[in-house]
């Protein structure tokens, strides 16, 4: 795939564009199922 290979610095900022929004759904996730945040971030 020579495109993921050329367009990896998008990739990268779309990523760190998704980082918040990944984050904040993990904390959600974490008041409701705490015992599922608490194996995802011992890993």
């Amino acid at each position: 795939m020579p495109s993921g290979i050329s367009n990896t610095g998008i990739e990268a900022a779309e990523f760190e564009r998704r980082l918040p929004e990944m984050v904040g759904r993990a904390l959600r996730d974490s008041c409701t199922r705490p015992t599922h945040a608490r194996r995802t971030l011992t890993r």
